[in-house]
């Protein structure tokens, strides 16, 4: 039952992150172009953190008979939960980022470098953070 609560999570966050790229792309709001892209960078950043997240789930279903791998609901579901939104974070501070040092052209070449982009820092925020939390700091 648990397991099946974190693959509802999974699907749910993977909807919303389609969704806003679906919305950003179809322009249904009649957004403006700063708008459209900083949705289409939040989106990314949920997406790549989802798919980093379906390849823990999926290896830690896989690893059954280490008990120190074992799947432990009450320590990765708040994992599961901030994930996502940390994902989005740092989609939307890359893409402020590169909209303030570069002066992009109203492009979807721009708008699909962005979220490439964002895709890979959802993606790859885990290594990042977890390389500067666990380095010692030296005096």
């Amino acid at each position: 039952m648990k397991k099946l609560i974190i693959y509802t999570l999974l699907i749910f966050f993977l909807a919303v992150s389609l969704l806003g790229i679906v919305i950003a792309y179809k322009q249904l709001f009649s957004i403006s172009y700063f708008e459209r892209t900083a949705l289409v960078a939040i989106s990314a950043g949920i997406l790549g953190s989802v798919v980093y997240m379906t390849r823990g789930f999926y290896q830690s279903l896989a690893e059954k008979n280490d008990e120190n791998k074992m799947f432990d609901f009450n320590r990765w579901v708040w994992w599961y939960l901030c994930r996502p939104i940390m994902g989005a974070i740092i989609g939307l501070i890359l893409f402020i980022i590169i909209y303030l040092a570069f002066d992009l052209d109203q492009t979807n070449k721009n708008i699909l470098a962005i979220f490439l982009l964002s895709f890979l820092s959802g993606y790859n925020f885990h290594e990042f953070m977890e390389k500067r939390i666990t380095k010692k700091i030296e005096i």
